[in-house]
C-alpha cells in the first residue's frame, strides 16, 4: 500500500514538472513573468489575428513554421518560436519570439512589438515627423584615428576610411535635396561616442545616421543590417532573456516608433538596390545612439571579413548604390510620415475658422420681432 502511494506521488510530481516546463506556451496571451535574482522581466502578449483583423488581414498557418498574414496591401510572415518577421519582403526582429498556444491554436507576439513595430509599419502616416524638408541631418562616420574598426588586410580595406568616404558622399547627395547636412568628423580623428552624440544634439539634428562596416569570425557572414536603440525594459536582438541593465530608459527611447520605421525604410531600400543579403532591422544598446535627441539609426554596410563582399564594397558602383539607396530610404521615411503634418494643418485651419466665427459680434434682435424665425437667425450673423 505504501509503495502504491509513493508511486502515485512520483507520477503527480512528473505531471506538475511537465506543466511548469510548458507554462510559457500555455499561458500565451497572459502576463508573462520571468524571475531573476534582482530583476523582474514582465511583458504582455497579444493575439496576432486580433491585432490584424482591423486591417483586414487574412492569416494562414503553413508548414508548421510560418504564420502568414496578408491583405490587399501588405504581406507579413511570422516564424513561429523565432523573433524573425518578414514585412513586405524585408526582415525585422521582434523583441520576443512568436509563441503558439496549442490548446487554442492561436499565435501571440509581445505587446511592445505590436505598438512599436507592427503599428508603425502598418500606419506610417500616424507617425510624428521630425525631419521637414530642409531639416538638419547629422552623418556619423564610424571609428577614426586609433580606432580603425574592421579590416581586410588582404584587400587593404580599413573601416574608418570607408565610413568617412561614404559619409562625405552621403552628405553631398542629401545636400542637393536641400537638407542641412553635417558630419561628426571630416578627417581621420578619434571621437568618443559621447562627443558624437553631443555634437548632433548641439546642432539640433532632426535625423542621425551612423555608418559602419561589419566583420565576423566566420568568413561566410555577409549582408547588411540596420540597428536602432533597444526598447526600454526589453532585451537587445542578440538575447531573449532580459538583464538588470535592460530596465533603464534612455533619451533616444522617446523615438522608438520613428526609429523602427526609419530603419525599415533604409534597410528595405539598401538591400533591394544592392541585392545584398538582408540581415534585418535589429536593436542594440549602442553608445552612439543612446543620448541622441532625434530619430537615429546605425547601418552596417557590409562585411569586410568576407572577401567577395569586401571586393564589392571597394568598388565605386557599390558606393554609389549604397549612398543613393540610403537617400531613397530617408526620402521614403519623410514622404510616408508627411501626411500627419498635412492633417494637423487642415485641423488647425478649421479651428481658426471656427474661432473667428465665434468671435464675431452678434446682431441683437429687435424686441418687436418676437420669436425669431429661420431668416432672423440667419441675419443675426454678418
Amino acid at each position: 500500500m505504501l509503495l502504491k502511494q509513493w508511486r502515485f506521488l512520483a507520477i503527480f510530481a512528473c505531471i506538475i514538472n511537465w506543466g511548469g516546463l510548458n507554462s510559457y506556451v500555455l499561458n500565451a496571451g497572459r502576463r508573462l513573468t520571468n524571475k531573476y535574482s534582482s530583476y523582474r522581466d514582465v511583458y504582455k502578449t497579444e493575439d496576432i489575428e486580433n491585432v490584424l483583423k482591423c486591417y483586414n488581414f487574412r492569416c494562414v498557418y503553413e508548414d508548421g513554421k510560418y504564420f502568414r498574414c496578408f491583405n490587399c496591401t501588405h504581406h507579413i510572415a511570422f516564424i513561429v518560436e523565432s523573433k524573425e518577421m518578414i514585412f513586405d519582403g524585408t526582415k525585422l526582429f521582434l523583441t520576443r519570439p512568436v509563441v503558439k498556444n496549442p490548446r487554442q491554436n492561436r499565435f501571440f507576439v509581445a505587446a511592445v512589438d505590436v505598438e512599436k513595430i507592427l503599428k508603425p509599419l502598418l500606419e506610417p502616416e500616424k507617425i510624428k515627423k521630425y525631419l521637414p524638408n530642409g531639416g538638419c541631418i547629422v552623418i556619423d562616420a564610424g571609428h577614426g584615428g586609433m580606432a580603425e574598426g574592421a579590416k581586410n588586410s588582404r584587400l587593404n580595406l580599413v573601416e574608418k576610411r570607408l565610413t568617412l568616404n561614404t559619409a562625405r558622399a552621403l552628405q553631398t547627395a542629401l545636400s542637393k535635396l536641400g537638407y542641412r547636412v553635417f558630419l561628426t568628423r571630416d578627417s581621420d580623428v578619434d571621437l568618443s561616442l559621447e562627443r558624437r552624440g553631443q555634437w548632433a544634439n548641439k546642432l539640433k539634428a532632426q535625423l542621425f545616421v551612423s555608418l559602419h562596416y561589419n566583420a565576423a569570425e566566420s568568413v561566410q557572414a555577409r549582408g547588411i543590417e540596420t540597428f536602432t536603440y533597444t526598447f526600454a525594459s526589453h532585451p537587445s536582438t542578440d538575447r531573449t532573456k532580459a538583464l538588470v541593465s535592460d530596465g533603464s530608459t534612455e533619451i533616444n527611447n522617446r523615438f522608438d516608433v520613428q526609429n523602427t520605421y526609419l530603419a525599415y525604410c533604409i534597410q528595405k531600400s539598401v538591400t533591394i538596390r544592392l541585392g545584398s543579403i538582408d540581415r534585418g532591422v535589429r536593436r542594440a544598446r549602442f553608445g552612439v545612439l543612446r543620448h541622441i535627441h532625434c530619430p537615429a539609426v546605425l547601418i552596417e554596410c557590409g562585411f569586410l571579413s568576407n572577401d567577395d563582399e569586401a571586393k564589392r564594397i571597394a568598388t565605386s558602383i557599390y558606393q554609389e548604390k549604397l549612398v543613393s539607396s540610403i537617400v531613397e530610404g530617408i526620402q521614403r521615411y519623410v514622404h510616408n510620415t508627411i501626411m500627419r503634418t498635412a492633417v494637423v494643418q487642415s485641423t488647425q485651419v478649421l479651428k481658426n475658422f471656427q474661432n473667428k466665427k465665434l468671435s464675431l459680434p452678434k446682431r441683437p434682435l429687435l424686441k418687436s420681432q418676437g420669436k425669431p424665425n429661420k431668416q432672423a437667425l440667419l441675419n443675426a450673423y454678418p
